[in-house]
């Protein structure tokens, strides 16, 4: 398990795992950015959805697998610098460096490495973890009121299954634009702000702050099954089948 903890002027990124009791401290590095790019890899999905919306809806417009793969890819780089500047910028545990008494204190239990406030790259750091997020939200915003506003000015002319559809669309996309915006964003931005302000937090409230984040994924698979009305029906009608074919095997077997 990888977590993080502040003790001003340092933030130290914590290998809570015997395993790597031994390791080499780029062994440590490369744990750490593993972890970051968990957590980072999967949050410009919806943004990217969004955009891929708002052609199909407002440009009649669908994307190639290729096309989705290039979009997703310019958001991979900046993951890609977070993850270049933790595994070249900071500390090893075994520097000479590390002569701090939380150092010490961290090290008879785990491997890590660390991180100075004080320095440029780790202000670079900051700015450009805080960018990802603002702009993924913006994007967000952006699409989904263009899809919003396309959706209202076809509604007059809509029958009543279309305009059900697209009332269902509007609520499963206020409902995927939400999600990020309480699990991801905001918890990101709260670790990032207690940072900079030098608010201590131990290494369980990385944790309970960085969980949330990979909900996301699950809560938009599940109000699409549920809000939309043809996967709702092909659930429940698999459901049924699934108990005739039961109750017919039971009942042939009773005879």
């Amino acid at each position: 398990m990888v977590s993080t903890t502040t003790k001003y002027p340092y933030v130290y990124v914590i290998v809570n795992s015997p395993l790597f009791k031994d390791a080499d401290p780029y062994v440590i590095r490369l744990a750490a950015v593993f972890r970051l790019a968990i957590a980072l890899i999967d949050s410009p999905l919806t943004a990217i959805h969004f955009w891929f919306r708002y052609d199909v809806v407002c440009n009649q417009n669908v994307w190639t697998w290729r096309t989705y793969g290039k979009i997703y890819s310019v958001f991979l780089m900046l993951t890609l610098c977070e993850a270049v500047k933790m595994l070249t910028g900071g500390f090893d545990d075994r520097n000479p460096h590390s002569s701090d008494a939380v150092n010490d204190g961290i090290a008879a239990t785990a491997r890590y490495i660390y991180f100075s406030m004080q320095t440029g790259s780790f202000i670079v750091g900051i700015v450009l973890s805080q960018t990802q997020p603002l702009v993924e939200y913006s994007l967000i915003c952006y699409f989904g009121w263009k899809i919003y506003k396309n959706v209202k000015a076809t509604a007059a002319r809509s029958i009543n299954t279309t305009l059900a559809a697209q009332r269902t669309l509007v609520k499963i996309m206020a409902l995927q634009a939400i999600y990020p915006l309480i699990l991801h964003f905001i918890p990101v931005v709260f670790i990032q702000c207690c940072v900079i302000i030098h608010i201590h937090f131990g290494s369980a409230s990385t944790y309970v702050l960085g969980a949330p984040m990979h909900l996301t994924p699950i809560l938009n698979a599940v109000s699409i099954l549920t809000l939309m009305p043809s996967y709702r029906r092909g659930i429940r009608d698999k459901k049924t089948s699934i108990t005739v074919a039961e109750y017919s095997n039971n009942w042939t077997t009773k005879i």
